[in-house]
């Protein structure tokens, strides 16, 4: 919005605003700062902060690029200060409750993992694709469930309306003992969050946006 209204905002609270990063980072010398900003922008921005010894709890996606995440980590660890990346996903109630199940045994080892995350496309989003903007969610809770991370990942992704971006992509990953299928989208008409695994002895899903857990 405005930085006009942003300015209002904070007048209106109580709090201090600024309309420069750097200024802010030299006058309020914040201990800890938030970015929720452009994913284009989450490398600069994050870095900034770092370097003012600041530590950074950045929205996901932790940056646009591998180079950019590898770069901010090196960098956070050459400041002694931690990153924290919003994959708000792991604390979904839901979520927390079907791995309360799998750590349980309830299902016995976990073998297979189907993620399937579609939406209609949001138009906020100027400069990021469907992977970056929702298979970075279902990539942690696999990772999560499997406790691993995958020794190789396929994929497929496609342009079916959006013309600079993939808007839909297909994910196989396999893991030391198992695999995961990830389907995302920006095409579908409703909302759909679903995490289904599979064990050896149980089957269990997550419906992440009813909030309930069937095993």
């Amino acid at each position: 919005f405005p930085v006009t209204i942003g300015l209002e905002f904070a007048t209106e609270a109580g709090c201090s605003a600024y309309t420069d990063v750097a200024e802010m980072l030299a006058e309020a010398a914040p201990n800890i700062v938030s970015i929720i900003a452009p994913t284009s922008l989450h490398y600069s921005l994050a870095a900034m902060c770092l370097q003012s010894g600041a530590h950074v709890f950045i929205e996901k996606p932790i940056a646009a690029t591998v180079l950019e995440a590898d770069a901010l980590i090196n960098l956070a660890r050459e400041e002694d200060r931690l990153i924290g990346v919003g994959h708000i996903e792991r604390f979904n109630p839901a979520f927390s409750v079907l791995n309360a199940q799998i750590l349980a045994g309830n299902i016995g080892v976990p073998i297979a993992v189907e993620a399937r995350r579609a939406s209609p496309m949001p138009h906020q989003i100027k400069d990021a694709n469907v992977l970056v903007d929702l298979a970075v969610h279902d990539i942690d809770l696999c990772n999560a469930v499997m406790q691993a991370v995958p020794t190789a990942v396929t994929g497929k992704g496609t342009r079916s309306v959006l013309s600079d971006r993939d808007d839909a992509a297909h994910l196989f990953l396999t893991y030391p003992k198992g695999s995961a299928c990830i389907n995302v989208n920006w095409l579908s008409p409703v909302r759909v969050r679903e995490l289904l695994v599979t064990g050896s002895t149980g089957w269990a899903k997550a419906d992440l946006l009813g909030q309930s857990v069937t095993v």
